[in-house]
């Protein structure tokens, strides 16, 4: 086809293609090609923003905070048993204090004091022994006024046979010592000893009678008193010897 404002020549819009049918140029035209949008008008006619394919679209959902709410209100019970549990052991440790008759709580400070020289001193010295009181069963013993003599008798003899033995007869002459002792605590029971010429002699249970002693062996007798020492056999004076110094208890 010619149109005579191409000059006599075919109309390009309408060239026949390999099919024979003309292209459509929609440029040419200014049409859409093939039912395209127009400018502002939306494709196939899809929805405009904000509207579906069905219509407006639905307002969001709210989020869903119920988990959250959850963990905050157990986190609170958490807190406020917590709280409970210490609140209960504080009063029961309250109650365990000494408290006086009217209810009030007494309250007792112990004050440490750095210790002092005088306190060093009375803890380094050691307390005074307690002075020895003598035993009941050894008694004191007399001490006689005769020289050279102690609570036993003769400085180099004769002394008493031990030292529970009190004396109660000391005394010496020119040639002879005598003594007499008392049998420990038994009142009555005494021994004899004498030291004459370095002969010595003991005898047992003498008698007394006031100051005087009388101790017999066999058919010899001892008689002794603070005025003399005599000796006898049979009844027989074989010597008196007056005493120098002499002490009867």
């Amino acid at each position: 086809m010619t149109y005579p404002e191409y000059g006599g020549q075919p109309d390009p819009r309408h060239e026949p293609t390999q099919y024979g049918q003309p292209q459509y140029d929609p440029s040419l035209y200014g049409q859409p090609q093939y039912g395209q949008p127009e400018y502002g008008q939306p494709q196939y006619g899809q929805p405009e923003y904000g509207q579906s394919q069905y219509g407006a679209y639905p307002p969001p959902a709210p989020p869903n905070r119920g988990p959250q709410i959850i963990a905050v209100v157990a986190a609170v019970i958490a807190l406020a048993a917590v709280a409970a549990v210490v609140l209960l052991f504080v009063n029961s440790r309250g109650d365990d204090s000494d408290t006086a008759d009217g209810g009030e709580t007494v309250v007792t400070q112990y004050v440490s004091t750095p210790p002092t020289a005088d306190d060093d001193a009375q803890v380094r010295q050691a307390p005074a022994p307690a002075p020895a009181t003598p035993s009941s069963s050894t008694p004191q013993l007399p001490v006689p006024s005769v020289p050279g003599t102690g609570v036993h008798g003769f400085a180099g003899g004769p002394t008493c046979d031990d030292n529970a033995d009190p004396l109660v007869f000391v005394g010496y002459s020119s040639r002879s010592k005598v003594i007499i002792c008392q049998v420990g605590q038994q009142t009555g029971r005494y021994y004899y000893k004498g030291l004459a010429d370095g002969n010595s002699r003991h005898v047992d249970f003498p008698t007394r009678s006031g100051n005087t002693f009388t101790a017999t062996n066999g058919n010899v007798s001892y008689i002794v008193s603070p005025a003399s020492l005599v000796i006898t056999e049979n009844g027989r004076v074989l010597t008196t010897e007056p005493m120098l110094s002499a002490w009867v208890n």
